[in-house]
């Protein structure tokens, strides 16, 4: 008789999202900035694989891409509060 009962695990009462964060350039083919301060920055290929990471860069830092080969990436950002985010950055 679980079906009709709210589950408590999926609730969340505090959500907040980092939507002010973006990338720029993008697409991009050597370094883009993020115009937040972040901690960490991680780089994934579409497959889930850590290709690329950064960490402690200070706002407005030009993050180095010209050795990923083209394609599509997710990029992870962490700020002070552990708030993630994740964009889609396109190598050309």
């Amino acid at each position: 008789v679980f079906g009709n009962r709210p589950s408590a695990f999926l609730a969340n009462e505090r959500f907040e999202t980092t939507s002010a964060l973006s990338l720029t350039p993008n697409p991009s083919s050597e370094q883009f900035t993020i115009n937040a301060k972040v901690n960490k920055v991680e780089i994934f290929a579409l497959t889930g694989q850590l290709v690329k990471s950064f960490s402690g860069k200070s706002l407005e830092y030009q993050y180095n891409i010209s050795d990923l080969n083209n394609g599509i990436y997710l990029v992870k950002a962490t700020d002070d509060q552990n708030r993630e985010q994740t964009m889609k950055l396109i190598k050309q």
